[in-house]
């Protein structure tokens, strides 16, 4: 199966790997969000496109991620039960990382993407805008830092 080319950029990196969405309204600054645990780098370029991220637009991310977490864990636990193990590490930019998987888990897994990229459009963000703040959240804990509080903010209801 193959992903529609609208699909062409980074969308949550990786189905198999959490995102932690609080429960409670009160998080924790120094909980990180799962799949962006990656180390860090000190590239000079990141230090531009950190500062080139607005908080409305990581506003818009965190819609984004807050949004389609249920999906997520719901597509992560049909991919397990059909597969009856590890989910391996899905990327919606990457349609080669389905393959091995059954034809049933390739469209739930397309059906999330889709769910994603609809989501994105929604809150306005862009394919690139999109690409940038996911590849910044995920190798840069400064950015990582204001995304949880932006999470925070939209569940409390305080922003």
């Amino acid at each position: 199966m193959k992903l529609p080319t609208s699909l062409a950029f980074s969308l949550i990196c990786c189905l198999a790997a959490p995102v932690v969405i609080q429960a409670n309204a009160q998080a924790s600054s120094n909980q990180s969000f799962g799949i962006f645990d990656k180390p860090l780098t000190n590239a000079p370029n990141l230090v531009a496109l950190y500062e080139s991220v607005s908080n409305a637009e990581l506003r818009k991310y965190a819609s984004v991620i807050i949004e389609t977490e249920p999906l997520r864990l719901e597509a992560l636990n049909t991919i397990q039960s059909q597969i009856g193990g590890q989910v391996p590490a899905l990327m919606c930019s990457e349609p080669s990382s389905m393959d091995g998987i059954p034809a049933s888990s390739r469209r739930v897994f397309v059906k999330y993407c889709n769910s994603v990229n609809s989501s994105a459009q929604k809150h306005g963000l862009s394919q690139g805008s999109f690409n940038r703040i996911t590849s910044l959240v995920s190798s840069d804990s400064r950015v990582r830092e204001r995304l949880q509080r932006q999470v925070s903010c939209i569940q409390s209801g305080s922003c």
